[in-house]
């Protein structure tokens, strides 16, 4: 059976609004506004010095981007030692071909304590410079 993607967004509205969860009513509005300005200042990190051991990490899981004090990546050098800079997308990945004997399943990941869970990062490249710097 082929359902349209009209039928099936139908249906996934209705059942929201069975749910009892608030729909945009045909005026645009929704029944319950979202006051965007406390979500932004809720969500407004400030950074007052430049801190090697902590840049700022934004993503949402599908992109990434870790900025310095200026919010960009101005500082690249000041990051290169302890945590550095970068841009990553789980969609998008670079042209240079990995070295012959390198082997991107035997990347270590350092393993840090998030939230009560064991999470590894690309952190450090200590025996294993090479392929740090490739990935």
């Amino acid at each position: 059976m082929t359902v349209s993607r009209r039928d099936f967004l139908t249906t996934a509205i209705g059942a929201v609004g069975a749910a009892g969860i608030s729909t945009r009513h045909a005026s645009g509005f929704s029944a319950e506004t979202i006051n965007r300005k406390a979500l932004v200042d809720r969500h407004s990190p400030t950074i007052r010095k430049l801190d090697p051991f902590s840049p700022l990490s934004l993503g949402n899981g599908e992109f990434a981007f870790t900025a310095d004090i200026t919010g960009l990546q101005t500082f690249p050098r000041e990051y290169e030692q302890s945590m550095p800079l970068c841009t990553m997308s789980q969609w998008g990945w670079h042209t240079k071909p990995l070295a012959a004997g390198l082997d991107p399943k035997q990347f270590r990941l350092t393993e840090y304590d998030t939230h009560g869970r064991q999470v590894g990062y690309a952190t450090a490249s200590e025996g294993q410079r090479e392929l740090y710097d490739w990935l």
